[in-house]
């Protein structure tokens, strides 16, 4: 037979091969992870509505990508805070190289900007104490002296692949492997201004990318050596021969290589995530090379060393094929989320795993054909089952006898516990909250904590609105546009920036919102008299006189089409749980009702008509607005947020709103405030009552405007007498249609890494169902193809999922929370448990067609791979398992559900299988086996020869033996591999 013999002719052939091209994947790999790269924003694909707004908002701000610096003692009279400054930006004769100019286009610092705003020649001319008031929260702290230096990243550096250069820091492990060394900020800050390294705090988007950069970068470099460790150990347990153990671990080490090689290869990107993926292909390939060198030394036996792994391969492709390739469906479900980097994971892990068969089937039958390790006792294979007088075996034979005894009970507890945990299933939420991503203890964890102590929150949350060149009024121009709507001038513009501003910065999530009118004057107060409307034309004239000014800051923008975009950023506690989902829905809630009320106005001023180009003298009633104070502006010390009139309703909001709207249109508003509760009936003015004063009262308005019910007037009165009405009682503010959002000539745009991660956060819970969902289907398929029936294939996934419904269940009933490491493991675990479930039913039908019943064919499986299956239990949960011990959270309890999830596999495998099997449901699997049965004369025999090669599992038929079976008073033989 020529086909034994191949492994013969061409061992040489592969190994030089396999030598040859180990250095292009190894440096393939070592490029990979030098381009190492994450940012939070291309978390979602491009398709994605707050992906596109937020490449909008970059086309025009430079807002987000910004590093707040500061250190322990950084104050307004430090010297070296403007000294960094300097550094940063250095001129072109200054700066010690080019490179160092490309990463930072402008920086900002307290000291500079405080004195910008109280130069007494200056344009704003303020007071120190109003200038700190504005500042404090963003470049000064609570303290009034607490600063920082506020560096915006060049347009180029955002999109670097290599930021860490710029504003990275070093580690021990890193600068010995990978050769790096600290950022450009970080050589500046200690050596040319004599800044302590360990004083340093920064904070900002770029740096939380960063930060994810160095922290999968650090998992990796520890986890190597971890799971190289483990998998040599494990190698060397089930086989006692170093030389094996050798080529077992250079299996798991070429395909962890390879993997990272297909990336390079397909031109990706690693990021935090992928950075587990090599050390899962390492453990998988390890698994598969132990079960590869069983056969083997099972063909050693039988027939000598001579064609022993072509014949290990003959034998062994087909379990290790259905392996891999089940696992890498669950793997390749990932690819339905909108996550990037989950379906990056999966993705790739799949292609890896699936590649790691060509090394396993190839170049590890050549290396044990070249280097046979010697056949010597102590060199036989021995599985963790092996041993005769361990307790394994003993233990689960009276397992079996349990299940099969009591497999009404088994079936009915695992029954129930599934049915109350899948309904933990329905209470399943996610988080992608960024800074959760690291350990408590993590140096990034601790500058934020630092910076929003001292400074002030950093996260930011931007709204933009736009404002169409139809509504913008100049000095020349008409009141209304042709459309109807009222034209703004470049103060009333600034005044609903003023507006959104205050509203959202009232929000409790909030510590602090900017725009441009934190760097303007004090604008003018909003009233309807011939004096105040002097002062507002010629406040006006200046504002547009620097209107250059405002547009070389970060809040104002004009675009190509001439809209002008007045940029409002909110910042978050990056520490605090806020719910994203929650907050976006909060500074929409104000948004809206302030943009609502200026399209009020505009249906109240087109139904007024001007009078000589102006409604001077114009008088409107507003009926049934809520009674609310404003407050006056929030002071930086101001207690914690709760109060009611600190926290306007919508319709306060919205009354506020129009209000000052109308007065700054010249409209003389007269409103009639919603009613107390406890107003006497009496007062009451109703529908058919004749109440002459009430009627010359309504009459002497130009408009009576109804906001909504008011108890003391009828608005059938209203309608009766007055000399004209608007009806507003069914307008909602926040409902509106984008469209006429739009059209309206006001709209906002909502964009940051707060919607963007919220958007992600909603698709995380999406592509969990449909990753599940996918693998579900996938492997099912499989499992109908190779149990050759439908209703068996289905009833075999019951135990693969028994895992996922447990512990997500669990997760769902405990309220912990879903992330991106986490999400992983449920497709990863079902592809993998597959794997046992293969192993059992291969022997359970084995068993059936040699003439046992249902009983004895799950005693039979329980003897021939339930240690291998707890052997592959254990190397895969130790393998995975190293990944708990990782300082990056998703990776971490990637790590810790992985030894939960197997482990579990496990339950579902040794307990509730069989249970099902013995019981009504295992007629599913044994109809079509026991006619086969009945049709055959001659007895089959379900034993391998004691020193026999172990056949492959499916699509082959028994060979006839002798009838001997496990009921005969012999226990058989156990299975040297899982296979």
């Amino acid at each position: 037979m020529e086909r034994p013999y191949f492994f013969a002719r061409k061992s040489l052939v592969i190994l030089l091969a396999a030598v040859f091209l180990l250095p292009i994947a190894l440096r393939s790999a070592r490029i990979a992870l030098e381009n190492n790269k994450n940012d939070v924003t291309e978390w979602l694909p491009d398709g994605f509505a707050e992906t596109k707004d937020l490449d909008w908002f970059r086309e025009h701000f430079l807002g987000e990508q910004f590093v707040v610096i500061s250190w322990d003692g950084c104050t307004l009279a430090d010297p070296r805070v403007e000294m960094l400054a300097q550094k940063l930006v250095p001129s072109v004769e200054t700066a010690d190289n080019e490179r160092q100019r490309a990463f930072f286009k402008k920086v900002t610092t307290g000291p500079r900007v405080l004195a910008q705003m109280t130069d007494p020649e200056g344009s704003l001319k303020l007071s120190e104490k109003e200038a700190k008031r504005r500042l404090t929260g963003t470049l000064i702290g609570a303290d009034g002296q607490t600063t920082c230096v506020l560096a915006t990243l060049h347009e180029a550096a955002a999109a670097l692949r290599d930021l860490r250069s710029g504003i990275g820091r070093s580690w021990p492990l890193t600068q010995i492997l990978m050769g790096r060394e600290d950022g450009i900020l970080y050589q500046l800050a200690v050596k040319e201004c004599a800044i302590s390294r360990p004083s340093i705090h920064m904070g900002g988007p770029p740096v939380d990318n960063v930060a994810i950069d160095d922290e999968g970068e650090i998992t990796l470099m520890r986890l190597v050596g971890l799971s190289a460790l483990v998998g040599l150990c494990l190698s060397y347990y089930c086989f006692r021969s170093k030389r094996v153990t050798l080529m077992v671990f250079c299996c798991g080490v070429y395909g962890a290589a390879a993997s990272l090689a297909i990336v390079f290869f397909t031109r990706g990107t690693v990021d935090a995530v992928l950075m587990s993926m090599p050390s899962v292909i390492y453990v998988l390939g390890i698994s598969g090379a132990i079960h590869l060198v069983n056969y083997y030394m099972d063909a050693v036996r039988e027939s000598g060393q001579e064609g022993a792994a072509g014949k290990a391969l003959r034998h062994g492709w087909l379990p290790c094929s259905l392996a891999a390739v089940t696992t890498a469906l669950g793997l390749g479900s990932l690819v339905t989320s909108a996550v990037v980097p989950i379906r990056k994971f999966g993705s790739y892990t799949a292609l890896g795993v699936l590649f790691t068969l060509v090394i396993l089937f190839m170049l590890l039958p050549a290396l044990l054909q070249l280097w046979p390790p010697p056949r010597r006792r102590k060199v036989t294979a021995r599985p963790l089952d092996q041993s005769q007088q361990g307790p394994w075996p003993q233990l689960l034979d009276r397992l079996a006898t349990w299940v099969v005894g009591r497999h009404v009970l088994v079936t009915a507890v695992c029954s129930v516990l599934m049915a109350i945990l899948a309904v933990g299933l329905l209470k399943t939420e996610t988080s992608v909250q960024l800074l959760k991503l690291f350990h408590s203890k993590a140096d990034i964890i601790q500058d934020y904590t630092w910076l929003e102590q001292h400074l002030g929150n950093l996260v930011p949350m931007e709204v933009v609105i736009r404002v169409d060149p139809s509504r913008m009024r100049d000095a020349e121009d008409p009141l209304m546009s042709e459309d109807g709507r009222y034209r703004l001038t470049f103060l009333e513009r600034m005044e609903l920036v003023e507006a959104v501003q205050e509203y959202v910065e009232r929000l409790p999530e909030v510590g602090r919102a900017l725009s441009m009118n934190t760097f303007a004057p004090v604008l003018p107060a909003k009233a309807a008299s011939l004096a105040a409307f002097t002062e507002r034309s010629g406040f006006n004239a200046g504002l547009a006189h620097h209107r250059e000014e405002f547009l070389a800051g970060e809040y104002f923008r004009v675009s190509e089409d001439g809209e002008e975009l007045f940029r409002i950023s909110a910042r978050l506690a990056a520490l605090s749980d806020v719910d994203y989902g929650h907050f976006v829905d909060d500074i929409q809630g104000v948004v809206r009702p302030v943009l609502a009320a200026y399209r009020q106005r505009d249906q109240i001023l087109a139904e007024l008509g001007t009078d000589r180009g102006s409604y001077r003298g114009k008088k409107v009633c507003v009926v049934g607005v809520p009674r609310w104070k404003r407050p006056t502006k929030v002071q930086p010390e101001r207690p914690v947020k709760g109060p009611a009139d600190v926290h306007p309703t919508t319709s306060q909001i919205l009354a506020g709103t129009l209000h000052d709207a109308l007065r700054v249109a010249g409209v003389k508003v007269t409103p009639i405030y919603e009613a107390a509760a406890e107003q006497d009936a009496t007062h009451f003015i109703r529908a058919g009552d004749d109440n002459p004063k009430a009627r010359e009262f309504f009459r002497k308005f130009d408009l009576v405007f109804i906001a909504s019910d008011h108890p003391s007037v009828s608005s059938r009165f209203i309608t009766r007498h007055a000399r004209a009405y608007l009806d507003a009682r069914q307008f909602d503010p926040l409902t509106v249609d984008p469209q006429e959002e739009v059209a309206s000539g006001l709209w906002p745009i909502y964009t940051g890494v707060v919607p963007l991660v919220y958007k992600a956060q909603h698709e995380l819970l999406h592509g969990l169902v449909e990753s599940i969902g996918l693998a579900f289907v996938l492997i099912c398929i499989v499992m109908i193809a190779i149990l050759r029936s439908l209703s068996a294939g289905l009833l075999s996934m019951i135990p693969n999922v028994f895992p996922v419904v447990m512990v997500f269940g669990f997760m769902g009933w405990a309220g912990i929370l879903v992330d991106i490491g986490t999400m992983m493991t449920a497709s990863v675990a079902m592809g993998v448990a597959v794997d046992d479930t293969v192993h059992f039913l291969t022997w359970f039908r084995r068993g059936i067609l040699s003439g046992l019943d249902r009983r004895g064919a799950v005693r039979l499986a329980y003897s021939r791979c339930a240690t291998a299956m707890i052997q592959t239990t254990i190397i895969g949960g130790l393998g995975l398992g190293v990944f708990a011990l990782s300082t990056f959270t998703p990776t971490q309890r990637f790590g810790y559900l992985m030894i939960v999830l197997l482990t579990a596999a496990l339950v579902g495998d040794l307990l509730f299988l069989p249970a099902l099997l013995a019981g009504p449901v295992g007629r599913f699997f044994t109809g079509r086996l026991q006619r086969q049965v009945v049709r055959r004369s001659v007895p089959e025999d379900v034993e391998p020869p004691s020193h026999g090669v172990p056949t492959p599992h499916f699509l082959t038929s028994p060979q006839p033996a002798s009838s001997r079976t496990p009921s005969s008073g012999a226990d058989p033989p156990r299975s040297t591999s899982s296979g």
